[in-house]
């Protein structure tokens, strides 16, 4: 795997400089990770006191893993990790 420095100016090429330590100061590190689906659905499942809540959080992420796999690019914003939690709600 890779790795990058994101302090460095044009870190593509070989002629890179790194960034003064006063400017650094003024950034700090972000990590983004993709939401644990299966998790959130168990958890919300069981708030809301569904019986044999691991089995329908199981059958509800795989709904939604297979509607996001399908549904065009366009479409996707409207089915989302809210709008499924807040059916589970409704």
């Amino acid at each position: 795997m890779a790795t990058r420095n994101p302090f460095a100016i044009n870190p593509n090429t070989g002629n890179y400089t790194i960034l003064l330590s006063e400017i650094r100061s003024r950034f700090r590190m972000v990590s983004i990770v993709k939401p644990d689906v299966d998790q959130i659905f168990r958890i919300k499942c069981f708030e809301y006191n569904f019986k044999n809540s691991n089995v329908i959080a199981e059958k509800i992420s795989l709904l939604y893993e297979i509607i996001r796999l399908y549904l065009p690019i366009e479409q996707r914003s409207v089915i989302s990790l809210t709008s499924f939690i807040d059916l589970l709600q409704y």
